[in-house]
């Protein structure tokens, strides 16, 4: 749903009675302005931030990634993930990026499917950071985002 018009013409507070209206329905929602950084036009800088702005079922707090720090492969969640994503997307994209990160045990692999999984490319990691847990992934996170704004810890 995207709402245009005036200034202080109650946009913000519509969008947010349907997201409440939404998020009682335990429906997913994503809460996101578009604006110069965010241009719905450009895909590629839309699709990363949407889904740091997704606020699954009964979450207070926006993203998704911790479902993924606890789902095991042979879970109920990750096959009816998985049957969704065979049967209803149109590119197999999804469906074998899931199935890897379920597959992995590797802490590196699955931090770099996650990423992808986020809209960061793959080919853009360039640093190997280990992952054990989502306090871990949480830090891992910020500390790639400063290595990619040029701060280089140690």
């Amino acid at each position: 749903m995207i709402i245009c018009g005036k200034y202080e013409g109650g946009k913000t507070h519509l969008l947010n009675t349907v997201f409440n209206m939404a998020s009682e329905n335990n429906m997913v929602v994503s809460y996101l302005s578009l604006n110069k950084e965010t241009p719905i036009d450009k895909l590629y800088m839309l699709y990363p931030k949407l889904m740091v702005n997704t606020y699954l079922p009964r979450r207070l707090q926006p993203g998704f990634m911790q479902v993924f720090d606890t789902m095991t492969a042979g879970s109920r969640l990750a096959s009816e993930m998985m049957a969704y994503v065979a049967g209803h997307l149109e590119t197999d994209k999804l469906y074998y990026l899931l199935r890897a990160c379920l597959k992995t045990e590797d802490a590196e692999e699955k931090f770099k499917l996650l990423a992808d999984l986020e809209g960061d490319s793959v080919e853009e990691l360039q640093y190997q950071v280990y992952v054990v847990n989502s306090a871990r992934y949480q830090l891992a996170r910020t500390i790639l985002g400063k290595l990619r704004a040029g701060i280089i810890m140690k």
